[in-house]
């Protein structure tokens, strides 16, 4: 498979929020900037069988520069959790015609994040400070809170393994100058991977 390019689609910017979102069976793009605060992109996109469509012009109003996305649930619904560290948590819903809006709590902390499905819980990296936040998506009200500031890698990478019901985190500490360190949370402990022996079973991978 090669990289094609679609004929039409979002115009051009910089850090869009993308996520799968499997309720609409298209990947999503939301906001975006032009490396200022001030100068945004606010609309909605969705790609699906090789085309883009905007599905709404600024659904969540103006300033969203450098969102986030994750696919979630909450309160019995699934849709894409989008966070901002000047703007409410909100989840964006489908219905199979049009976008719903349901507000989860106050803005998030700067930093990337995924859903921990196992547990129904955001798991954000800070991105300046290092610090591990979370969302417990199974209360009534919830709210952000910090877990963990202890060697807390600067996630420029968070996701899920369902596999290993861990959330993972590429980044790096301050005491260490090397990038691309990969670290897992289970929602108690930060630990970090060797790479060399992910299993640590004392086997090389193949």
């Amino acid at each position: 498979q090669d990289w094609s390019e679609a004929a039409t689609g979002p115009t051009s910017r910089a850090h869009p929020a993308m996520a799968f979102f499997p309720d609409a069976g298209a990947i999503w793009a939301f906001g975006g900037d032009h490396f200022t605060t001030t100068n945004t992109e606010n609309d909605l996109w969705a790609f699906q069988n090789g085309a883009w469509t905007r599905l709404a012009a600024s659904p969540l109003g103006t300033g969203w520069a450098q969102p986030h996305l994750a696919y979630s649930t909450f309160q019995g619904q699934t849709g894409l959790v989008v966070a901002h560290p000047n703007k409410d948590t909100q989840l964006l819903t489908w219905d199979g015609t049009q976008v719903g809006i349901v507000r989860i709590t106050t803005a998030a902390p700067a930093g990337a994040f995924a859903f921990d499905d196992a547990r129904q819980t955001i798991v954000l990296s800070g991105k300046d400070d290092g610090q591990l936040f979370e969302l417990d998506l199974s209360q009534a009200q919830p709210t952000w809170h910090s877990v963990s500031t202890a060697s807390a890698p600067k996630g420029a990478f968070v996701g899920y393994d369902p596999i290993l019901k861990q959330t993972l985190i590429v980044g790096t500490v301050a005491a260490d100058p090397l990038d691309g360190d990969v670290w897992t949370w289970d929602g108690t402990q930060l630990h970090r991977l060797d790479l060399a022996d992910p299993e640590g079973d004392g086997q090389r991978p193949q």
